[in-house]
């Protein structure tokens, strides 16, 4: 029979030993022995429990325990000894709950935060949360015993404040909990343009014009202008944000047509840019007289 491998007791009330061990995948096992003693290497005669790969130690007086297994084949051939285990028992009842403390939130985004936190004694991880200091919500248990605790809350809403606290319990029974805490998750990343409506060309005369335009969100104000769609030309930046928008132009040619295009950019830096669009400046008005020149008289009758 080969040897195999015998986990270390777990903890449990005073006096007692939870023993467990990776199963013989032999297809002629028969059970297996345990071995137990208070030296190492030094045992009392085995106790059969048959196929099981666990037992319950009890009323165990005070101090440290060796542990050992073996397997039993049909014929009664015994395999070597597990590995070897220890445990300190000790008779005092354990009533007092595990010491938390370092508790972190890190990598806060908009929908999760994970948080994290150290025992004194191992203990399992569990969080209560909510968006209100009555918290409301629990993680899942995490029933595993560790001094190290991490669990990342999924689910949540981009913006909001939560609270919480974190639990944790011992192999006892003792129930720890820590002072309320909180975060706020991040906003979504905006990476949507402007939307540009309602462009006018007003205003119009000779050397100027009103170009007007609205964005469904607050963004900047420019102009890029032209004699063609090249442009050329470029207004000065506005950068107040809102949503409705003018830019005066000034110092045009008379008669002449531009060619412009409007550029919107909001506070997460998303650019956007109208099509290209014309307008035509007035003509120079005509302000000279007509000049008069050869006037006759002809067809003189007595009337």
């Amino acid at each position: 029979m080969s040897i195999f491998f015998i986990n270390r007791p777990s903890d449990a009330i005073a006096g007692t030993a939870n023993l467990s061990w990776n199963a013989n995948i032999e297809p002629d096992l028969s059970g297996y022995n345990v071995y137990w003693g208070t030296a190492a290497g030094s045992y009392s005669p085995p106790i059969k429990v048959g196929n099981t790969t666990s037992h319950i130690f009890s009323g165990l007086s005070g101090g440290t325990y060796f542990f050992a297994v073996t397997a039993v084949d049909v014929w009664g051939n015994e395999s070597g000894f597990s590995n070897e285990v220890s445990k300190l028992v000790s008779t005092t009842a354990d009533t007092t709950p595990p010491v938390i403390s370092t508790i972190n939130t890190g990598n806060i985004s908009n929908s999760s935060a994970e948080i994290s936190w150290a025992t004194n004694e191992a203990a399992d991880t569990q969080i209560e949360y909510g968006e209100t200091s009555s918290l409301g919500s629990f993680s899942l248990l995490n029933a595993f015993r560790t001094t190290s605790h991490q669990q990342t809350l999924l689910g949540l809403i981009s913006g909001r404040t939560y609270f919480y606290r974190v639990r944790s319990r011992d192999a006892a029974g003792n129930l720890s909990i820590s002072p309320i805490n909180q975060f706020t998750t991040t906003e979504p990343v905006d990476t949507t343009s402007p939307s540009i409506s309602g462009i006018l060309a007003g205003g119009l005369t000779q050397t100027k014009a009103v170009i007007s335009w609205t964005t469904n969100e607050a963004s900047d104000a420019q102009l890029e202008y032209g004699t063609t769609s090249a442009y050329g030309s470029t207004s000065a930046l506005v950068t107040n944000l809102g949503t409705s928008h003018h830019i005066n132009l000034i110092n045009l040619s008379a008669n002449t047509t531009y060619h412009f295009r409007v550029l919107s950019r909001d506070a997460a830096g998303n650019l956007a840019s109208s099509g290209d669009m014309t307008f035509v400046t007035l003509n120079v008005p005509d302000t000279t007289s007509p000049l008069l020149s050869g006037i006759t008289v002809s067809g003189l009758s007595a009337t």
